[in-house]
């Protein structure tokens, strides 16, 4: 399995294509799981603290994708939540 981390929006854009192959393979292919809501989400409603990690088998296809929101905890320290 290979990771990527993309920190702002461009990697949606990155994803588009393959996002919505890969959630047509998912058995839960809800609406607001598509890339075109999704994109849309964070761009109007994101606070530029993205944290996208998309999932890669080591033939290169897409197998997972987590868009996390990075938030300062109550310590001094940062962690990712799903939103």
């Amino acid at each position: 399995m290979q990771p990527t981390v993309y920190r702002n929006a461009d990697g949606f854009e990155t994803l588009a294509q393959e996002w919505d192959e890969l959630l047509a393979r998912s058995s839960r292919a809800l609406l607001f799981m598509r890339h075109v809501y999704q994109r849309t989400w964070w761009r109007y409603l994101g606070n530029d603290d993205l944290v996208l990690i998309a999932i890669r088998r080591d033939n290169g296809q897409l197998v997972g994708l987590a868009p996390l929101n990075s938030v300062l905890a109550r310590k001094p320290s940062r962690c990712m939540i799903y939103t």
